[in-house]
């Protein structure tokens, strides 16, 4: 209850967002709001989303070349380096977003190393957007990450706390690190991991896209031609990977 009371603090208080400190996508003033033609979806979390333009950049980007015919997808993103989703609880920008229209997807990502090394707070933070989307009708995503380089338990940690989370709060895991987990063990040259052993490289985001896509538009990701600067071959292959992982993960 401690980060919701600051959360209802903060966004009655809030003001102008300072997004200098990541690449974030600024809201456009002519953005259509409530278009019930529209899906909008929010991705909410740090540099392990906006990494490579940006998970959404890429979500969007599957979307645009899978089937068309339905609704309208818009992707954006509110995201700032290093960031948790209890600091995000606390910032005008975050908040400001979220009031900003009526959101029907939101994929919240939380901080790798704060998951793994406090738990209890990350899952606090987690029932604390449970309290806020309550009576929304929102559909709320948990976007779990990955191991980073050195930490061989992380995979199961990030695991345990996520479908816990799920547990607590209704909401839904996209089982992304699940996926990367069986990459990693089957084609590590693709190297979904950056050089720094934390951030997704172009592979990595790539990956955590086509699995992310696939979840939330029921497409299979498998058909759709969506290949960003990477050898067809690669691209095919990590597609299928994902597709793979969608069938063996995700309820």
């Amino acid at each position: 209850m401690k980060y919701w009371s600051l959360f209802v603090i903060t966004l009655i208080i809030a003001g102008c967002s300072d997004t200098s400190e990541a690449p974030a996508m600024m809201q456009q003033d002519d953005d259509p709001i409530d278009d019930p033609n529209i899906v909008n979806i929010l991705f909410i979390g740090n540099s392990l989303t906006f990494f490579n333009n940006g998970v959404d950049f890429h979500v969007q980007q599957f979307y645009d070349n899978g089937a068309q015919g339905g609704d309208q997808v818009l992707t954006d993103e509110r995201t700032l380096p290093g960031y948790t989703l209890h600091q995000h609880l606390n910032n005008a920008g975050t908040t400001n977003k979220l009031e900003s229209k009526t959101w029907d997807v939101v994929v919240l990502q939380e901080n790798g190393d704060h998951a793994r090394t406090n738990p209890e707070d990350a899952l606090a933070s987690f029932n604390a957007y449970k309290e806020y989307f309550e009576g929304k009708s929102t559909q709320v995503y948990l976007f779990m990450t990955w191991e980073y380089t050195g930490f061989p338990k992380m995979t199961e940690q990030l695991e345990t706390l996520y479908y816990q989370a799920a547990t607590e709060t209704g909401f839904t895991v996209l089982p992304v690190g699940l996926g990367w987990r069986d990459v990693n063990a089957t084609k590590p040259e693709y190297e979904l991991l950056s050089p720094d052993g934390v951030h997704p490289s172009l592979y990595g985001t790539y990956f955590s896209a086509a699995m992310i896509f696939e979840i939330l538009s029921g497409q299979q990701v498998t058909t759709n031609s969506y290949a960003p600067q990477l050898p067809v071959a690669h691209s095919m292959q990590l597609k299928q990977y994902a597709h793979d992982a969608v069938v063996n993960y995700f309820n």
